[in-house]
């Protein structure tokens, strides 16, 4: 019987070694396998981070490059050139601001020169005005001088009187058109 048992544990060391080989060619054949897909998945990983960042970084890059560009036309400017808004993010909301900024310098400009040009035409009004009241005014105080002088015969007195009448009431009339023009610019 020992010789059985000596046979059957002969038997049963050749499986034993045959399972032991077979488990451990399946431990290294599932070795490699993981280590091929733990090696890829770092590989898609690392690959995909590096692929993020690049384009992270265009696309941080383009908006600055845009915004950069946006505020040197704005400062020569041109308010027609608007900033792209790529996102909502940070950068989005500041071409957004950029873009308001723009708008609100226009219409400040607009109104500045505007306000400029009133003004221009307000002194060229007031030269043209005290011209034309100092004309009347110079005839009126000439010829009140001239109707100083006793030797003047009374049709050169009525004259002189008549002139100073017409003079007088022209500069009424310039007067209170000036007024009146007052009166519609309040």
């Amino acid at each position: 019987n020992l010789e059985k048992i000596y046979e059957i544990d002969t038997k049963l060391t050749l499986i034993e070694d045959k399972f032991s080989y077979i488990l451990g060619e399946g431990s290294r054949w599932l070795e490699k396998i993981l280590m091929i897909v733990l090696i890829t998945t770092i590989i898609i990983v690392e690959g995909s981070g590096l692929f993020l960042t690049f384009r992270f970084s265009q696309t941080l890059n383009r908006t600055l490059s845009d915004l950069n560009h946006v505020t040197q036309e704005i400062g020569k400017k041109n308010f027609d050139k608007k900033a792209t808004i790529y996102s909502k993010d940070e950068l989005g909301q500041l071409a957004m601001a950029i873009n308001k900024m723009s708008d609100d310098l226009k219409s400040s400009l607009g109104q500045r020169e505007k306000a400029e040009s009133d003004n221009q035409i307000k002194t060229i009004f007031l030269a043209n005005m005290s011209h034309e009241i100092r004309t009347p005014v110079g005839i009126i105080l000439g010829f009140s001088d001239l109707l100083k002088d006793e030797s003047l015969s009374q049709p050169e007195r009525d004259h002189y009187l008549n002139t100073i009448n017409k003079t007088g009431h022209n500069l009424l009339r310039i007067i209170n058109d000036i007024l009146d023009i007052s009166r519609v610019e309040s």
